[in-house]
């Protein structure tokens, strides 16, 4: 690890003693959000179209750190276009931009709310059939990762996906990286979800080089109907 890399991760370590997980939070909720033609070239990104081709079957989604639902616009376009999206983010910069641009295009399928991911009160237990994120766990302390997965199998009625940092090397459950926080999800969702049978699947080879992307990217399966 080069000295850049170094200064940050403990960059990272300092700031999370120091405030406590939230200048994550603080970050993108103020962040300032960029024009929508660049969000709509980033829609189209390999990782993304990957990761919604697994949900074929669902009749409603949720995104979670959904930014301005791109993802969920590129699903509305393609393989899911009776369904019902609903996407969560904390920045309102991002939900406002996402609202302008759903309402020019006539796009009526898709929601979206400002809200936090531990806090999915809108929606009701068992009330969508797929919950799921992208690379957003990794701004989550091991302080608050549990509850937030909860309220995600609360939420969820067949499944959660989960696109994050991922690492069975790991001495313990988590490891704040230069990139954010890495978890062991084989260890760190035993407590959570008992019996639930659990798919780990890594990202393919070169989708995305940024980054760690290759060595930790990894799609962690939940299916809430297998639990006993």
């Amino acid at each position: 690890m080069n000295l850049k890399k170094i200064l940050k991760k403990y960059k990272r370590k300092i700031s999370y003693l120091i405030s406590g997980g939230e200048s994550y939070k603080n970050y993108w909720k103020h962040k300032k959000r960029e024009k929508i033609e660049t969000y709509i070239i980033d829609m189209y990104a390999p990782h993304r179209i990957w990761l919604t081709s697994f949900f074929n079957h669902a009749n409603s989604i949720l995104e979670v750190g959904c930014d301005w639902g791109g993802a969920l616009v590129l699903m509305s376009e393609t393989h899911l276009k009776v369904c019902e999206f609903y996407g969560v983010d904390i920045s309102p910069e991002s939900i406002e931009i996402g609202r302008r641009y759903l309402f020019e295009k006539e796009i009526n399928n898709i929601h979206l709310t400002e809200g936090c991911a531990k806090n999915l009160s809108n929606f009701p237990d068992s009330s969508v059939d797929i919950v799921f994120c992208n690379m957003l766990l990794l701004y989550i302390d091991p302080k608050e990762i549990q509850k937030v997965i909860k309220e995600f199998l609360r939420v969820a009625n067949d499944s959660v996906y989960l696109l994050e940092f991922h690492s069975n090397k790991l001495k313990g459950v988590s490891d704040n990286s230069e990139d954010g926080w890495v978890y062991n999800y084989t260890k760190l969702l035993q407590p959570i979800t008992g019996s639930a049978i659990i798919s780990i699947i890594k990202l393919p080879d070169n989708i995305h080089p940024k980054c760690r992307w290759n060595e930790l990217a990894t799609l962690i399966k939940i299916e809430k109907n297998k639990f006993k």
